[in-house]
């Protein structure tokens, strides 16, 4: 049986960060077995934006486990492409979500985020509602 494997969004983090249940009870469920979860450099960046100046020490130590992505210079290329796609389609995807669906698509991980919408390109998990959507 294959081994499901996600790279984590920044909306999963935050939820977190909140104390919602589901979402932490999902984290708990991969204790034993971490190397199931990845994020993003660009994830990283995003989290730490958001948060108020005097919690970064408290979280810092949290995302030290975790493998770290970061787009090069092909995943920029097939960014480009797939925002080009939807954008003849009508449709505007961030940047910053395009590059995470590549690293995850390009990487055999599934997007774990409570944005589906944001990545139609991917198969995606909502660790809120436990549904996974397939792309």
């Amino acid at each position: 049986m294959e081994q499901i494997k996600f790279l984590i969004d920044t909306p999963v983090f935050i939820d977190f960060s909140r104390g919602n249940k589901c979402v932490v009870n999902w984290f708990k469920g991969f204790m034993d077995e971490p190397e199931k979860l990845v994020t993003s450099s660009l994830v990283v960046t995003e989290f730490f934006c958001g948060i108020p100046s005097e919690k970064i020490d408290k979280w810092k130590p949290f995302f030290e486990p975790f493998k770290i992505l970061t787009p090069g210079y092909d995943e920029a290329l097939k960014a480009a492409e797939i925002y080009r796609d939807y954008r003849e389609k009508g449709i505007t995807l961030g940047i910053i979500d395009i590059l995470n669906g590549v690293l995850a698509k390009e990487n055999g991980y599934i997007v774990a985020t409570s944005n589906s919408e944001h990545f139609p390109y991917v198969e995606t998990y909502d660790p809120r509602s436990h549904s996974l959507k397939r792309a």
